[in-house]
């Protein structure tokens, strides 16, 4: 019997190329609009055309932000479409031209000597975003002057096992990273800039050790992270000794994290007038011929992106949004690329690991490894028994879905799925008695 413990780094293949690839525009592009929570609030109406750039759509609230067209064309539907999570979010579907109109922003080279309510407004106009990890991708706009950041948390350090994929964009992009963090100190002046990087030595650790040579404000923090220690809360009491609630964001602490992608975004927007309108990703896995970069138009399905790439069909068995670990594998591959998407791994069959699903052992090693203190089990049991208020009272909702505990079960028992379940079967439950309560006030 294997034991997927010792297996946690899939012999997938490299990339091959140094460069970024430019990936043409979609013939449809489906581009999300609604974040978790928000009411959105589109500005087109079917049959209207678009172009590059252009504004279609907004979202209210502190963590507001404005949708724009990743390409020229006419929008064909405004409706409900699954994100890749499977959630299905109000987005508009643009059938392409093939134009090349593009609605450019003026082009500031010097940001420091701008006023600070422009460097938002360039910011929010551009819609400039930064991701943290929480159990799933988090993507939101950049905080506003009211968050008082004191420290900006770059995630230099791999998330991925196999590929310094964070590295590898900083050293292909070294003059707009430069460029964006000078832009992060005008946004947020007096704020510390902690790079979190791998400890071992690489050409990454070198090109920082140039930068921190004569950037004082810059601290690098060579570490090693366990799987769960990618969620922020962790991040934050291990390297930060902050404390993060179970409902404050990152930015209530006063810290920034953001990932190099984000970076060089920000930095476009500012010395091109560029609009974030398309998203780096890295395909890797042996079942595409063209691993590597490349830069995909927002709403790009992600089927479209593994045929840039050389997708072999004969080969390919899963597709996970994500590193391989903490991803999300997709169902169909029709659904949209879209901000926050860093990485897609196209899995052959001899790369993707089968369950066997055999008897507890009670070894106890769920729960040893287990960073939140749960015994994952115990929860399976109550979810494959369909007892979700039990799952609940054993702490379902505190899992940050980090996998260990599937990893190094040598019955190979389908832990994190299991416990999936429960945890969406108690936030709806949860969902419903909010609604049958507000109906009875009513």
């Amino acid at each position: 019997m294997q034991n997927h413990a010792e297996t946690l780094d899939p012999p997938m293949t490299g990339p091959d190329q140094e460069t970024v690839t430019l990936m043409p525009d979609p013939e449809l592009a489906r581009i999300p609009c609604q974040r978790q929570g928000l009411d959105c609030h589109p500005l087109v109406k079917v049959g209207d055309k678009v172009i590059k750039g252009q504004k279609i759509a907004e979202t209210t609230g502190d963590r507001g932000a404005i949708v724009l067209s990743s390409v020229c064309g006419q929008v064909k539907e405004i409706a409900p479409f699954p994100n890749y999570h499977g959630v299905p979010v109000l987005t508009i579907s643009v059938k392409t031209n093939g134009d090349a109109d593009e609605a450019r922003l003026p082009a500031y080279g010097s940001p420091q000597e701008m006023e600070a309510s422009k460097l938002f407004a360039r910011a929010h106009e551009a819609g400039l975003v930064t991701s943290y990890f929480t159990g799933e991708m988090v993507t939101v706009p950049l905080p506003g002057p009211d968050a008082q950041i004191k420290t900006i948390l770059i995630q230099a350090c791999p998330l991925e096992t196999v590929f310094n994929v964070e590295g590898d964009m900083i050293i292909e992009n070294e003059d707009d990273f430069l460029f964006g963090l000078e832009v992060l100190t005008a946004l947020y002046p007096g704020a510390e800039i902690v790079v979190l990087e791998t400890k071992k030595r690489n050409k990454t650790t070198a090109f920082f050790d140039q930068v921190c040579s004569s950037r004082p404000e810059i601290r690098l923090l060579p570490v090693e992270l366990r799987p769960h220690e990618f969620q922020i809360r962790f991040l934050l009491q291990r390297l930060l000794s902050r404390e993060v609630g179970r409902d404050e964001s990152p930015f209530d602490c006063g810290v920034l994290p953001i990932f190099p992608p984000d970076i060089i975004a920000l930095a476009r927007a500012f010395s091109l007038g560029e609009p974030y309108i398309r998203q780096t990703v890295r395909v890797y896995g042996r079942a595409v011929k063209k691993p590597g970069g490349y830069r995909v138009p927002i709403g790009t399905s992600i089927g479209d992106l593994l045929i840039s790439a050389g997708v072999d069909e004969n080969k390919l068995a899963k597709v996970v949004v994500g590193c391989s670990l903490r991803g999300t594998a997709v169902a169909r591959l029709d659904l949209p690329i879209e901000k926050g998407v860093y990485m897609v791994v196209a899995f052959s069959q001899e790369e993707v690991f089968h369950y066997e699903n055999l008897p507890c052992i009670h070894c106890g090693r769920c729960v040893e490894i287990c960073p939140v203190g749960l015994w994952p089990q115990k929860i399976v049991l109550y979810s494959q028994a369909g007892k979700w208020q039990l799952a609940e009272e054993e702490g379902v909702l505190q899992c940050l879905e980090c996998g260990q505990c599937s990893f190094v079960c040598p019955a190979q028992k389908p832990l994190l799925q299991l416990i999936e379940v429960a945890k969406s079967e108690v936030r709806r439950l949860a969902g419903k008695n909010e609604e049958g309560r507000r109906k009875n006030l009513a």
